[in-house]
This record gives structure tokens, C-alpha cells and sequence, in this order.
């Protein structure tokens, strides 16, 4: 089966206060020209859609017509909500972008089939194990929030990494298996334009704790593209633009993964040329 990854659109991110919206709608027409030319069964989006919890409705209109085209040519879609997304803003939509084939995931759910997704087609089984981004609430009980501090990340930390391992469990050799996070893996690169206190030690997982023998772990919340030494292939896709100046001179991109049971993906990276490239000159004003 073929995927593509995506994440960290931001859509609504203004630059120095200054719109970016016609940019936004280029890269989302640009990602949509390779999902159609790579013939991409599932897109896969791992969080960050919107920058802001409310986002303006011209955010909105672009990212639900590019949802609207993947259900015009019948690609599904899995979403996650990451730090930025509004999750309960999410939920309320999740009864009407079902039926297009996009499925939503915003908290990890409890039963036997904790954050798993699951999709056939006409030769392959997915199993993709869902990990939206977590804040401290939703965690940790108010004595541990409010207790001595070291303890507290410790255990944040601590309790991020068995939700990933109890992903693992999913796992089944005659699938494909896919893990769909937004979450900090320490010691990754990071472009000093995301939220500096949820990606940095109190949120970061380990990479020892990704589990093994899964085809591809898709992670979102750093805005550089990046692969990860991990028990199985982990890549973040990068951002869709250039946010900020931290980003000058990296090259956006979007991940198409070839996936089968019983082998890594193969992942291919694919180049976005539509967004502005950012730039900092320096000299005397004349000259400038």
C-alpha cells in the first residue's frame, strides 16, 4: 500500500504579521498534485493542521478543500491533533469527515483497541496505532501537577513512553503496521520555531521506546525534517513552509512510503517547492 506523510501545516500562520494564506493554498495544491501523481491510497497527517485553536475561516476553508478533494478522488485520510489543534473543535467534526473517508483522532481512547485504526484495501490490512499530542491535564492527577517538579516531568515522561509501547501490542505480522504520533523524540533536531516547553524534556519520548518491526512511525511536532535511529523506520515530515527564520535553508518536503507486511517501508522523500523561502540579510541600510 502506498502512503503519503504529511504534518505541521500551521495553516493561518501569519509572519510577522503579515498573511501567508495565498503560500498555505499553493503547498496544500502542491501536495495534492503528488498524492494524485504518486497515486497515494492514504494520506497520513500527523498533527498541527491549524496554528491556532481558532483558527479564521479562510484557514478552514483551504484545509477542508483539500479534505474534500482526497474524498473526490477516494483516498482516505488519517488525522491527528497535535499541540496547536483545538481537540474537542476536532471531535465535533469527527461525524461529518468520517463519512469522507478522513478519520480523526484527538485523545487515546481505553478498551482493547486503545488508539488503533484500522483500514483494508483491496490486497492489504493497516494497523495504525493513533498517539495525538497529550498535555499535562489529560495525564497527570492534579496532586502529581502540582507536586515537586522534577517528579512530575518524570512521570509525565515516564507515562508517554508506556503509551507508546502499549501501541506496539497492535502489532500483527500479516498487516501493515503504522504508528501516527505527535510527540518529541529527544535528541531530534529542532528549528527553534516550535513551542519551546512541548518540545523539550518534560514532553519527550525515547527513541528505544518506539516498538519494533512496524513498516513506518509517522511523527509530528518538529518542524525540520528528520528520519530517527529507532527499532523501526521514524521519520518526522517537516513542516509544509518555512514558519519562521529559524527554518531558513530547510528544504520542505513530503514522505511517500511503500508499505507490505513483514518489512520496513520503503520511504521516499519528495521535495515542496512552493513556499517562500525565508532569509535574514545583514548590512548598512544603503547597501541593503
Amino acid at each position: 500500500m502506498r502512503f503519503l506523510h504529511t504534518s505541521d501545516w500551521h495553516i493561518g500562520k501569519p509572519l510577522r504579521g503579515r498573511s501567508r494564506i495565498s503560500e498555505y493554498e499553493k503547498a496544500l495544491a502542491e501536495v495534492l498534485e503528488i498524492i494524485l501523481t504518486e497515486k497515494i491510497e492514504c494520506v497520513l497527517i500527523s498533527g498541527d493542521l491549524f496554528d491556532s485553536f481558532t483558527p479564521t475561516a479562510e484557514a478552514e476553508r483551504l484545509v477542508f478543500h483539500f479534505f474534500s478533494e482526497l474524498n473526490r478522488f477516494g483516498i482516505k485520510s488519517v488525522i491527528i491533533s497535535g499541540n496547536h489543534d483545538h481537540p474537542k473543535r476536532l471531535v465535533a467534526l469527527s461525524p461529518l469527515l468520517k463519512p469522507l473517508g478522513i478519520l480523526a483522532h484527538t485523545t487515546p481512547t481505553s478498551g482493547p483497541n486503545n488508539g488503533l485504526v484500522e483500514i483494508q484495501n483491496r490486497e492489504d490490512r493497516v494497523r495504525i496505532g493513533v498517539l495525538p499530542f497529550i498535555n499535562y491535564s489529560q495525564l497527570l492527577k492534579a496532586d502529581e501537577l502540582f507536586g515537586d517538579q522534577t517528579k512530575t516531568l518524570q512521570t509525565y515522561s515516564d507515562r508517554l513512553n508506556v503509551l507508546l509501547k502499549n501501541l506496539g501490542r497492535h502489532h500483527r505480522p500479516d498487516s501493515i503496521n503504522v504508528i501516527l504520533g505527535h510527540f518529541f523524540i529527544a535528541n531530534a533536531k529542532t528549528s527553534g520555531s516550535e513551542r519551546a516547553l512541548q518540545a523539550g524534556v518534560p514532553y519527550e519520548i525515547f527513541p528505544e521506546s518506539i516498538p519494533e518491526n512496524f513498516q513506518y512511525i509517522a511523527i509530528g511536532h518538529l518542524h525540520r525534517p528528520q528520519s530517527i535511529r529507532a527499532p523501526s523506520p521514524t521519520h518526522y515530515a517537516g513542516s509544509l513552509l518555512q514558519l519562521d527564520f529559524g527554518e531558513q535553508g530547510q528544504r520542505k518536503q513530503v514522505n511517500i512510503i511503500d508499505a507490505k507486511p513483514g518489512a520496513p517501508a520503503t520511504v521516499t522523500s519528495i521535495p515542496l517547492s512552493t513556499g517562500r523561502p525565508l532569509m535574514e540579510l545583514e548590512g548598512e541600510l544603503e547597501d541593503l
